[in-house]
């Protein structure tokens, strides 16, 4: 199991994380906040799905679309076949408004003059499954 968060993780969750992964013999990074480093700016909780809830825990996933986002971002070999499946499930229209979100999301990140490029080979290719 993986699960990853775009909040960091303090010491006193990281010790309830370690407790949890002994009780039930998972690894101990099971729960992580490596994917914290590609939060976007703007992140729309209010339109977050809830996973999981009880009275001591409540488990929210991102929206599609910020999903979406965070995927390009990292942009890594593994995270392709994933924007391709995500692409039809995304509320943005065209490749221009996922750039346009992109550059919201990441202001600091360098200008990649391909990226309209890269996201219609990615609609392209989810058009043709």
């Amino acid at each position: 199991m993986d699960v990853d968060s775009v909040t960091r993780i303090d010491a006193e969750l990281a010790q309830d994380i370690q407790e949890v992964a002994a009780t039930f013999g998972w690894q101990t990074n099971w729960l992580n906040d490596n994917a914290a480093m590609f939060k976007p700016n703007g992140i729309d909780y209010d339109r977050s799905a809830v996973l999981y809830e009880n009275e001591v825990l409540r488990v929210i996933g991102p929206h599609v679309d910020d999903v979406f986002i965070m995927k390009l971002y990292a942009a890594r070999q593994v995270d392709i076949p994933d924007l391709v499946v995500l692409w039809p499930q995304v509320t943005f229209q065209t490749g221009s408004d996922v750039v346009d979100r992109y550059n919201d999301a990441y202001p600091a990140a360098f200008h990649d003059e391909y990226l309209i490029e890269f996201v219609q080979l990615i609609i392209g290719q989810a058009s043709s499954k």
